[in-house]
């Protein structure tokens, strides 16, 4: 019987069959050994914090993907993926800069686009304009 060795890009694999299948505990099991077996796998470490998130560790998965910074300084997804953790904590002032960040690396994500206007329509709200200042602000913008 021959013993089979698994390399990181295996476990990745396996981590993300689970992940896909709802199956996070052992998405994270192995999204573990991806990164034991290569420290510098950036995006096992993306892929762990958001596992951990899925699963409702919202404050151990930060670090993963400081993680993914110290090898590769603006990741985009790492970004958006911390402003979202930000987010859900309803820290409204933090997530934004990530958000923007991450559109100063990258195009491809349309998260970020989407965040910042749920934050600036919140932000906006909750400014607690009355009513009829609201509705002149709008009657100025369509001049």
């Amino acid at each position: 019987m021959s013993t089979m060795h698994w390399g990181y890009l295996d476990a990745g694999n396996l981590a993300g069959i689970y992940y896909e299948q709802s199956q996070l505990d052992m998405a994270i099991l192995h999204y573990k050994q991806a990164i034991n077996c290569d420290s510098t796998f950036i995006e096992a470490y993306n892929n762990l914090g958001n596992a951990l998130k899925d699963a409702g560790h919202t404050l151990k998965d930060a670090g993963h993907y400081r993680s993914c910074f110290a090898l590769q300084p603006n990741h985009p997804q790492a970004l958006s993926s911390l402003g979202s953790i930000y987010m859900d904590c309803n820290m409204m002032s933090v997530p934004a800069s990530f958000y923007k960040a991450t559109l100063a690396v990258t195009t491809g994500i349309s998260a970020p686009f989407n965040n910042l206007a749920i934050i600036y329509k919140q932000q906006f709200t909750n400014l607690k304009y009355s009513k009829v200042e609201i509705d002149e602000v709008r009657f100025e913008w369509a001049e």
